[in-house]
Order: structure tokens, then sequence, then C-alpha cells
């Protein structure tokens, strides 16, 4: 499983298409094993995909997703639960939020947050 590539695609349909800028998550990612059967998911850019606390708008529920770098190995932050549900796979925090692709309206524009399920 170390560093096997994986691209993720969203389950909404809400045009985002996979990229490689750096500001977005998004693209190929390299799957590692994180802390107690998590993974972590590292971009070319050399971050991981990480859940901030960071709130993604004011008043909205959902938290910012970023490219980090984590500030130790033991950074619960950098580290996705995969959880299967039939065919897809869903990526969830430590903190039971789920990684989540909003609409491509604006205040959204495409965004990823993390959140819990609605």
């Amino acid at each position: 499983m170390t560093g096997t590539l994986l691209r993720m695609r969203m389950e909404k349909r809400c045009g985002r298409a996979a990229t490689d800028h750096q500001e977005e998550p998004g693209g190929l990612w390299r799957l590692f094993p994180g802390n107690n059967h998590h993974i972590r998911l590292k971009s070319c850019y050399g971050k991981y995909l990480t859940a901030s606390e960071e709130p993604f708008l004011l008043g909205m529920a959902g938290r910012k997703v970023i490219q980090d770098t984590p500030e130790s190995v033991n950074d619960a932050a950098v580290d996705w639960e995969p959880r299967t549900e039939g065919f897809l796979v869903k990526l969830k925090t430590r903190r039971g939020k789920f990684l989540r692709a909003n609409g491509r309206m604006p205040p959204w524009n495409n965004s990823v947050t993390h959140g819990h399920r609605a």
C-alpha cells in the first residue's frame, strides 16, 4: 500500500475536475499508512491532505481541507480513516468528520471541506 497512487473523485457531480494546482486538494495522491489503521495522502508537492480546524466560511459548518506538512509524525490532522459504503470509499477524520465536495456556485466554488454528515 505504501506509495500507491490514487485519483480522488467526489461522489457529488459538482463539476470539480482533478487538478494539479497546489492551492486545491485534488489530482493524484500517494497513499501512505498512518496511525491505527488510518491512511495519509501525499500530493505531488510533498504536502499531505490535512483537515484543519479553520472555518471555511464564517457562519458555515464546514472546516477547511488544505495541503500542509505535519508538525510531527503523530499529527492526527493528516490521518484519514477509509470507510467503505458499497462501491464508495469515504474518508473520515479522527474527530469523526467526513471529507466532502462542495458545489460550484459561490461562495463554495468547487471547494473541499470536512464536516459532519447532513
